[in-house]
């Protein structure tokens, strides 16, 4: 039992550290956004300002079966609705 508790113990260590390094948000505790606060109208009009040409660029990326994936590693994506995991239906009392 001891060699278990002291395991655990040097395994949880580094996570312990890690949190101990960790700074208060600039935001506050229960800030969910970060520096997304920083994006404010003023902000938008000041980077719009910058626009010189009409472009448009993606910034998304096609997944599919055959995006790469290593081994043991595959692809399944699955889209479902809120409540409705686990198998569970989205509207139960719909048929």
């Amino acid at each position: 039992m001891q060699r278990l508790l002291l395991t655990t113990l040097l395994a949880l260590a580094p996570f312990a550290l890690n949190a101990a390094e960790c700074k208060p948000s600039r935001w506050g505790a229960d800030d969910e956004i970060g520096n997304a606060n920083l994006i404010t109208p003023k902000s938008v009009l000041k980077a719009a300002r910058l626009i010189k040409e009409g472009k448009t660029y993606s910034l998304g990326i096609t997944i599919d079966s055959t995006t790469p994936a290593f081994t043991p590693r595959s692809l399944s994506m699955q889209v479902v609705q809120p409540g409705q995991q686990f198998g569970a239906p989205a509207f139960p009392n719909m048929t």
